[in-house]
């Protein structure tokens, strides 16, 4: 299972990689094999303002429907279009191809209440 380290992780399974006021997230290689094979997900509507922990998308697999919470209030400004056409991106590369959604963060200072990739690891070993 991957793990980069250089990411932010939540105990909800999503990974996020912090830009400035901008995060990038998804589902993490873990959350991922939990679903087995993604074949639907809803994303949000550019431009719309989400707040943490409202619904930011929704994935549907073989095994269940599953309800990605937002990690931080934002704004979103990129989704990724693949997704719509090839939700199974997901699966093969969560990190790198398969991210969700790009959101402009309303506050930095949530980014602290976030895993590192050893607390994580953690996490989801215990």
């Amino acid at each position: 299972m991957e793990i980069p380290g250089d990411l932010l992780y939540t105990k909800e399974h999503l990974w996020l990689r912090a830009e400035g006021d901008m995060i990038t997230c998804g589902i993490t290689d873990h959350a991922q094999e939990l679903l087995d094979e993604i074949n639907v997900i809803e994303l949000p509507e550019p431009g719309s303002v989400i707040a943490r922990d409202d619904i930011l998308a929704t994935i549907e697999s073989l095994k269940s429907v599953f309800d990605v919470l937002c990690p931080v209030n934002g704004k979103v400004s990129h989704i990724n279009e693949k997704l719509k056409e090839k939700p199974s991106l997901m699966n093969s590369s969560p990190y790198q191809d398969g991210w969700i959604a790009t959101l402009i963060i309303t506050n930095k200072d949530e980014l602290h209440s976030f895993l590192t990739v050893e607390q994580y690891t953690d996490f989801i070993s215990g």
